[in-house]
C-alpha cells in the first residue's frame, strides 16, 4: 500500500509539503476544502485556479512529491442538498480541473444531506446526482 499525507491547500502550503518530504514521505493528498474559504487570496476565477495549480506543481516537483488524490471543497453542511451553491459548484469545477493537470486519480466528495425533507434518502440521492451529473459534464 502506498502511504501519503493528506495537506491542505492554504498559506502553510508549501511548508507542510517540506515537512511531508523530510519526514519521508513521497505521494500526498491536496485537500482543496480550504480554497473557496480563503479571504486573502480569493479564488473566483479560472485565473486564480491556474495559479494555484501551479504553485502546487512548483512546490510538489521542488519536494519530489506527487500527488495522488484531493479532497474537493464541500457543501455547507447545514445547508439542505436542492438549494444551489454556485460558488462552490464553480471551486468544485475548477479543483477536479486542477486535480487532473497534477496528476490525482481519485478526488473525495461530500454527499449534500436533503435537511428539508427530514434527510430523506431518495431526495438527496437525487440532489446529488443532479449536482454530479453538473460537474462532469
Amino acid at each position: 500500500m502506498e502511504k501519503a499525507i493528506q495537506i491542505a491547500y492554504d498559506a502553510q502550503f508549501e511548508r507542510k509539503c517540506q515537512y511531508a518530504a523530510e519526514a519521508g514521505f513521497r505521494t500526498i493528498a491536496v485537500n482543496y476544502a480550504p480554497i473557496p474559504e480563503q479571504k486573502e487570496s480569493p479564488c473566483d476565477t479560472e485565473g486564480a485556479w491556474d495559479r494555484i495549480t501551479e504553485n502546487i506543481l512548483r512546490i510538489l516537483e521542488e519536494n519530489n512529491l506527487r500527488c495522488i488524490q484531493s479532497h474537493l471543497p464541500y457543501y455547507d453542511l447545514l445547508q439542505s442538498s436542492e438549494i444551489p451553491d454556485e460558488r462552490i459548484d464553480f471551486a468544485l469545477r475548477q479543483a477536479i480541473r486542477s486535480g487532473g493537470k497534477i496528476g490525482v486519480k481519485y478526488g473525495v466528495f461530500h454527499l449534500r444531506s436533503s435537511i428539508s425533507t427530514a434527510y430523506r434518502p431518495s431526495k438527496s440521492f437525487e440532489d446529488n446526482r443532479r449536482i454530479i451529473e453538473r460537474l462532469l459534464e
